[in-house]
């Protein structure tokens, strides 16, 4: 997994939900509380790891967002696709 950034929200924010303003699918929950799933990325499917920095499952503050299978070339346009997703609820991309 590539750590691609941290997000801190606006408010305290359900890790599903944020899991599912990011349209993951096959979302699993981790006994770390991560939220682990696949997401479309140039018409394949990726993993996401949607970490928890900050708070907790129900009232995540900050989260940390890895991707497997992300080219160093396309961070800043998956970073950019995470940040248009998130955009109502977080503080700062």
């Amino acid at each position: 997994m590539k750590y691609i950034g941290k997000l801190w929200l606006k408010r305290p924010t359900k890790m599903t939900k944020i899991a599912e303003i990011l349209k993951l699918d096959d979302m699993k929950v981790l006994k770390s509380e991560d939220i682990v799933g696949t997401m479309n990325w140039e018409g394949a499917p990726i993993a996401v790891l949607i970490h928890l920095s900050w708070g907790d499952m129900d009232k995540a503050e900050k989260i940390r967002i890895f991707a497997h299978h992300i080219d160093e070339n396309e961070e800043e346009d998956f970073w950019v696709l995470i940040g248009e997703r998130l955009k109502d609820i977080i503080c700062n991309r």
